[in-house]
C-alpha cells in the first residue's frame, strides 16, 4: 500500500504537482505509517531532485523500471567474467555494476 501511494508522487507532470502530491500522501499516511511519513517529509527535496534536470540529462526509463534497465548491463558484465565462484561473488559484481 505504501509503495502504491508513494508512486503517485512520481506520476506527476511537474515539480509543483509533485510537491502537492507529497502533501496529500503525507496526510493520508501520517496515522498508519508515522515513521515513513516523517522520512518522506524529511527527504522531499531529495525525492524530487530528479525533476530539476532536463530530459536530456537522464533516461526516463530508468525512473520507471530501474532494475529492468540495469539488467542488460549486469548481464553483459557477468558474461564477460564467465564464472562466479559463489552467490556472494555474483551479488558483489552486480552491486558494483549498479553503482
Amino acid at each position: 500500500m505504501v509503495v502504491a501511494i508513494v508512486q503517485t508522487i512520481f506520476a506527476q507532470p511537474d515539480r509543483a504537482a509533485a510537491r502537492q502530491q507529497v502533501i496529500e500522501v503525507v496526510i493520508h499516511m501520517v496515522k498508519p505509517f508515522p515513521k515513513a511519513t516523517a522520512l518522506l517529509r524529511g527527504a522531499e527535496d531529495d525525492v524530487l531532485a530528479y525533476m530539476s534536470f532536463t530530459p536530456e540529462h537522464f533516461d526516463p526509463d530508468l525512473l520507471d523500471q530501474p532494475f529492468e534497465a540495469a539488467q542488460p548491463r549486469s548481464q553483459t558484465r557477468t558474461n564477460e567474467v564467465q564464472v562466479c565462484p559463489d552467490n556472494a561473488a555474483t551479488l558483489r559484481l552486480s552491486g558494483a555494476v549498479l553503482l
